[in-house]
């Protein structure tokens, strides 16, 4: 699952319970991500060296995230 077609769903609705279903899917969506990264840091991977760089983009779409949400 994406989360551009969440954020686009979330943006376009116009009932608040409904863009917050869209926004709790970004939410999960993301924490996915966190968790699928803590995961394979810590297994033997070959593009280790990648995922302070990924980590790095997730904490900073976090940040966009909940400012984003605040002006929902």
């Amino acid at each position: 699952m994406s989360p551009a077609p969440e954020i686009l769903s979330a943006v376009s609705e116009h009932c608040y319970h409904k863009k917050q279903k869209h926004i709790a899917a970004l939410e999960r969506l993301t924490n996915a991500l966190h968790r699928n990264c803590n995961r394979l840091e810590k297994s033997r991977s070959n593009g280790r060296d990648y995922f302070p760089i990924l980590r790095k983009e997730l904490n900073k779409f976090n940040k966009i995230k909940r400012h984003w949400v605040l002006t929902l």
